[in-house]
């Protein structure tokens, strides 16, 4: 794999796995309720998709940094989410785990992708 795809993969990865969180959110959207009481529960509902968000607009060119910050997010949903709300089986874990992990190992070979760019260069 080149190395373009190895710095955009990752960035595309994290904003489709952002989006598809936030499709979760539109099931607070119903008749009958105040409309400060939509915007609190869809804000709630959007936490997690502002937080992949932040990481991924703090760390653009940091691929490093963003393999950790993407760790960091997988930690904080097992926290969360499996601790909190015992979410242990396996759809919970393909879907809510799985991809913020492989969105960080994929940021974690762009960065390596890139340092060897740096070494051939320096040779």
């Amino acid at each position: 794999m080149s190395k373009g795809k190895f710095i955009i993969v990752p960035r595309v990865l994290a904003v489709l796995y952002a989006l598809f969180l936030l499709m979760f959110s539109f099931d607070v959207f119903q008749e009958g309720v105040p409309l400060i009481r939509i915007i609190l529960a869809f804000l709630m509902h959007n936490i997690p998709v502002i937080l992949i968000f932040l990481v991924l607009i703090y760390t653009w060119k940091k691929a490093l940094w963003a393999a950790v910050g993407f760790l960091f997010v997988t930690l904080a949903y097992l926290i969360f989410f499996g601790f909190f709300y015992g979410l242990w089986d396996f759809t919970g874990i393909l879907i809510i785990y799985l991809p913020p992990l492989i969105i960080s190992g994929l940021f974690y070979l762009s960065y390596l992708s890139g340092r060897k760019e740096k070494e051939r260069v320096a040779l």
